[in-house]
């Protein structure tokens, strides 16, 4: 199985999905990308020789999350017309589904991260049951530095895998945190030098396979009953209400917009504006 963007192999009980854009950093577009992601881990959930599912991303980073060209696009169509409300929570609801896809796997997930983990990939690397990192890791999310903390997925997850003090930083001061400082706030289950990543990764899968194959369904489909238990499945509900709303607040003159700084300077001065603003020392 291969896809433009999405490349799905398999070794025997593992299967590896790659995000396979290296020259934009693995950033994904909502729609055809999504789908592909969908698929993958659909089929390796179909699979019943597969017990673990590596998800890494090829190039330099494992992502820097959602195509930020398309910033807002995706909630129009063609004629640009406004997109009425039930139109604006049918994509929310399509976009959550690959989080989904991943969060609710019956294999046992491990997210591969190294380079940058950003925005809607840092989602995606949260929804795997085992994290593991390369040195100098940067992980943190964009959108938190332009709408505020209405995009998470499921707030619940992020509660429970971060704990409230790293979301709180994360989510309401914009922060982009280094592997080494969340593996000792207790985030990430290991942090390696970059060349022995797929090593370790390729340990912990191996580890995992020892376990019977049945025994792994039913712990995992137990683990996520539990985590709904907790919440997750109604948190990751209200995400649909939360980003609908948050994508059209309404910003005051004085206010950062990333739309008149894109559509002023260009998309990447944009960009390094948005994040200008929150380097140490900076106002403004």
């Amino acid at each position: 199985m291969a896809d433009d963007f999405v490349l799905y192999e398999k070794d025997g009980n593992i299967a590896r999905i790659t995000l396979n854009r290296p020259e934009r950093l693995n950033a994904f577009r909502i729609g055809d990308d999504t789908t592909a992601l969908e698929n993958a881990f659909r089929a390796a959930n179909a699979d019943e020789e597969v017990k673990v599912v590596v998800f890494k991303g090829a190039g330099r980073a494992f992502s820097s999350g959602y195509d930020m060209r398309e910033l807002g696009t995706q909630y129009f169509n063609t004629e640009g017309s406004r997109p009425s409300q039930r139109h604006r929570f049918q994509v929310d609801t399509d976009g959550s589904e690959s989080w989904r896809r991943i969060f609710y796997c019956d294999k046992v997930t491990i997210g591969q991260g190294h380079g940058y983990v950003l925005g809607g990939a840092l989602e995606y690397f949260l929804a795997c049951d085992i994290l593991v990192c390369a040195e100098g890791t940067q992980l943190g999310s964009p959108p938190f530095r332009m709408i505020g903390p209405t995009g998470m997925v499921c707030p619940t997850v992020w509660l429970l895998k971060c704990g409230p003090a790293v979301v709180s930083e994360l989510c309401l001061m914009g922060r982009y945190i280094g592997a080494e400082e969340l593996q000792r706030r207790g985030v990430l289950n290991a942090v390696v030098p970059q060349e022995k990543l797929d090593e370790e990764v390729a340990e912990i899968a191996r580890q995992v396979c020892q376990l019977p194959a049945d025994g792994l369904y039913v712990g995992k489909r137990y683990l996520r009953l539990a985590w709904d238990m907790m919440g997750a499945g109604l948190s990751s509900a209200a995400f649909i209400f939360a980003h609908t709303l948050g994508v059209q607040q309404r910003l005051d003159p004085e206010e950062w917009n990333i739309f008149k700084e894109r559509t002023a300077k260009g998309a990447k001065e944009a960009w390094q504006a948005r994040d200008n603003r929150f380097q140490s020392g900076s106002h403004g």
